[in-house]
C-alpha cells in the first residue's frame, strides 16, 4: 500500500513535490503554486528491473527503464533513465489502483486517469527529435549554400 514519505526536503523557490512509496512503486508528484499537478513520475517493478513512466504537463509521456550502475570499483552511481519502448499499461494500472487507496484521493485519481491515457508503446525519445531536426536543418542549409 502506497504511503507518503514526508522526510523529503523542499528547495527554496522549487515547486512542491510529494513522494509516495511501497514495495512495488515510487510515485513523485510535482505541483505548481496553485496546487495543480504539473509532473509525475511513477517508478514500478522495483524489486526486479525497475521502470518509470514520466508525465510532464509541457512534454507529455515517456517510458524508461531505470539502469542501476553498481560496481565494486566505482560504487553506486546515479541511476540512468533509458528509453523503454513497452509500457505494460494494464498491469501497472491494476497494481496502482490497488495500491493507491491510502494516498491523497486527488493525486490517486489524477495519476490513475493519466495512466489510462498513456501510450503502451514508445518508439523513440521524443525529447531528442528537435535537437536532431536542428542538426539536420543546419546540415541541409550548409549543403544548399555550398552548391548554390
Amino acid at each position: 500500500m502506497l504511503r507518503e514519505i514526508t522526510a523529503s526536503k523542499r528547495t527554496e523557490g522549487a515547486f512542491e513535490r510529494r513522494w509516495y512509496q511501497d514495495d512495488q512503486f515510487d510515485l513523485y508528484v510535482w505541483f505548481d503554486n496553485e496546487g495543480a499537478i504539473t509532473h509525475f513520475q511513477l517508478a514500478y517493478d522495483k524489486p526486479t528491473v525497475e521502470k518509470a513512466l514520466d508525465w510532464k504537463h509541457s512534454d507529455g509521456f515517456m517510458h524508461y527503464r531505470v539502469n542501476q550502475y553498481v560496481g565494486e570499483a566505482v560504487g553506486s552511481l546515479t541511476p540512468l533513465l533509458i528509453l523503454d519502448p513497452v509500457f505494460p499499461k494494464q498491469r501497472v494500472i491494476h497494481h496502482f489502483d490497488g495500491s493507491s487507496s491510502g494516498i491523497d484521493i486527488g493525486v490517486a485519481a489524477f495519476v490513475s486517469r493519466m495512466l489510462r491515457r498513456a501510450p503502451s508503446v514508445y518508439y523513440k525519445d521524443d525529447k531528442m527529435k528537435w535537437p536532431a531536426a536542428g542538426v539536420l536543418a543546419g546540415a541541409l542549409f550548409l549543403i544548399w549554400r555550398i552548391f548554390r
